[in-house]
């Protein structure tokens, strides 16, 4: 197992154009072997060690001494409330896409390429400038925006521009799959096809 450990370190540096002798490879691999062997002895491969069976120090709860203070009562509005109970998860974003269909796991894929390079940054624009097609991160950008925020109120003047108001979740995810699909196709013109059937 040692001598499989040390030819396996030793392709990795390779790869990485790093060139060590054969001792400086087992000192390394024994010192990663001693640590996995500390981690599982303190419990942190198992799931975790033994608890600190002493309580920490309680912290004050602000909101409701500001509440005493001031006799008031604080209340969410019911776009509020509604806003933070439920999570937006939606399954067709946050499941193995492979799982959905084979299509929409290379869409994910190209989405990723297309999108790659792109940083956080101050504003919208500067964020999707860095991105490997800036035009395409930032129709994907506004398409799941839009998406993200369908349960929101429309406006109260002017055009509503999200697509996806007031569909079902299931509706709005065939539709987000769709767009996303269109904006894959935007791309084989630079990155070559994306699906093969």
């Amino acid at each position: 197992m040692r001598e499989h450990l040390v030819e396996s370190y030793r392709q990795s540096y390779r790869r990485n154009g790093v060139e060590l002798t054969q001792q400086q490879l087992e000192r390394i691999v024994v010192a990663d072997c001693e640590l996995v062997d500390a981690a599982e002895r303190a419990g942190e491969l198992r799931g975790g060690g033994t608890p600190d069976p002493t309580p920490g120090p309680i912290r004050p709860n602000l909101i409701a001494q500001a509440e005493a203070d001031n006799h008031k009562r604080l209340t969410l509005s019911e776009a509020d409330r509604l806003a933070t109970a439920i999570p937006v998860r939606p399954a067709v974003m946050h499941r193995n896409p492979m799982l959905v269909s084979e299509r929409w796991g290379a869409a994910c894929a190209r989405i990723a390429r297309i999108i790659e390079g792109v940083a956080r940054a101050s504003t919208f624009t500067a964020a999707v400038d860095g991105a490997e097609l800036p035009t395409l991160a930032r129709r994907y950008a506004e398409v799941w925006s839009y998406f993200l925020t369908r349960a929101k109120p429309p406006p109260v003047r002017g055009v509503d521009h999200n697509p996806f108001r007031g569909l079902s979740d299931r509706d709005a995810s065939r539709k987000v799959m769709r767009l996303v699909e269109d904006i894959c196709d935007a791309s084989t013109g630079v990155l070559g096809s994306w699906y093969v059937k």
